[in-house]
């Protein structure tokens, strides 16, 4: 036993893997107070603007994006110096930044031409997401590269500064002034801007202009990935945020509130997912770069049963007491219960696929991932609207947990037919 520990230490998957988990716990339980604080000092009708509008910036940020986060830690994996490292996180950042400034300005537009329509609360509230979609996307595209460099600390640390400094200016807030939902999205922009700062200051290269170039052939691959997955990043976003925005329509405030806090809650498993998956992502890159399937049969089962293990009683914990955490949310949480337990079972397919969705992206067969996430949206969309209108948030779930499974086991199946000594 104690050598089959040491072996395990040793080991830079699990390594890795819990570096990351460590962070994205802390994380996940700064996200659970400052959802805590939000929903108990504004109640869920009030709340449910604040959760409407991250709703919208998470829509319109991976529009500005162009899905440039899963391609940056691709290439920047591959690449073998910092020099070329640095040239391919500005190539990105130059059209995510100039795409940002664009919206902004359509943004200004249209809230100008409705001001005398909406009230002043959601006109706040648009104001300050049309900011936080020139700091989000900058943000997420450089920490994705330090994702990339292996920097596993600084990715890790600087999504939970995000969630460190929105929970220390929401307690300032509750005892200086009476927090509204102006000032919990100002906290959000502000949280949000020392991430970006972290992140630049941090990142092993330079931002300095540079004559130098990257090679055609490299840049004509970045640009084919970026279109596949640009629209599969828009699709999964809009997979996410249709449920609170057509609740949000409906004017159906508190099932939004519902929805993101069930949502949130599912996001402890999701977590320990996501650990893994941006932890094995550099060596998928590596490994399909030299030609290493066996290294990366191995690097993908390894991902696979560490996520099962890890999660798997985690999963059957959430779903036992899932009415006990809901009701810290406040009076009336008790029954988005139903909508928490559907979400999971989305969760268990994650399990049981593995991180097949990162091995397709990470071998240059985003195309085909861009195809299965698209067909999973079209399925959300073929029974999610009619089931959200009818049945609100437990309706959305279930739509959401059946895409799900339909875009996951299609990934599965394409990672047999592309690598079939993979699994």
């Amino acid at each position: 036993m104690l050598h089959r520990f040491l072996q395990l230490r040793h080991n830079e998957l699990i390594r890795s893997s819990a570096l990351i988990l460590f962070f994205k716990v802390l994380i996940a339980a700064a996200g659970f107070l400052i959802s805590a604080i939000i929903t108990r000092q504004l109640g869920a009708e009030v709340a449910g603007h604040y959760f409407f509008t991250l709703s919208f910036i998470a829509i319109v940020a991976v529009f500005v994006k162009q899905g440039s986060e899963q391609a940056v830690t691709r290439f920047v994996a591959s690449a073998n110096d910092v020099k070329t490292k640095s040239l391919i996180l500005k190539s990105w950042l130059k059209p995510v930044f100039s795409m940002s400034l664009a919206v902004i300005a359509v943004m200004v537009v249209v809230l100008f031409s409705l001001k005398r329509e909406l009230s002043t609360q959601w006109l706040y509230a648009l104001t300050y997401g049309s900011v936080a979609l020139i700091l989000v996307p900058l943000y997420a595209v450089i920490n994705q590269a330090h994702l990339g460099q292996k920097n596993y600390f600084n990715f890790s640390f600087s999504s939970l500064s995000v969630r460190l400094s929105h929970v220390t200016m929401l307690i300032v807030m509750l005892f200086t002034a009476n927090l509204g939902v102006e000032m919990a999205l100002v906290s959000f922009l502000l949280a949000n801007l020392v991430a970006l700062l972290f992140v630049f200051v941090k990142w092993e290269g330079s931002f300095k202009k540079d004559t130098a170039q990257l090679n055609s052939q490299l840049v004509t691959e970045m640009a084919k990935t970026k279109s596949s997955l640009w629209i599969a990043s828009i699709l999964t976003v809009l997979s996410i945020q249709m449920v609170p925005f057509i609740l949000g329509n409906l004017g159906q405030l508190s099932e939004v509130s519902y929805f993101a806090v069930s949502y949130q809650l599912t996001m402890m498993v999701g977590f320990i997912v996501m650990s893994v998956s941006h932890a094995i992502s550099p060596d998928f890159s590596n490994s399909f770069s030299q030609k290493d399937f066996v290294g990366l049969q191995q690097s993908f089962l390894k991902a696979r049963k560490l996520m099962i293990i890890s999660c798997g009683p985690i999963v059957i914990g959430l779903i036992v007491a899932a009415e006990l955490l809901l009701s810290f949310f406040g009076d009336g949480f008790e029954s988005a219960t139903p909508v928490l337990r559907v979400l999971l079972l989305g969760k268990l397919v994650n399990l049981a696929v593995g991180p097949a969705g990162q091995l397709l992206v990470m071998s240059g067969n985003e195309k085909t991932y861009k195809n299965n996430v698209s067909i999973g949206f079209a399925v959300l969309v073929s029974i999610g609207v009619v089931s959200t209108y009818r049945w609100g948030a437990i309706g959305g779930a279930w739509a959401i947990t059946i895409s799900m499974l339909v875009s996951n086991l299609l990934s599965f199946l394409q990672v047999k037919k592309y690598f079939n000594s993979v699994v």
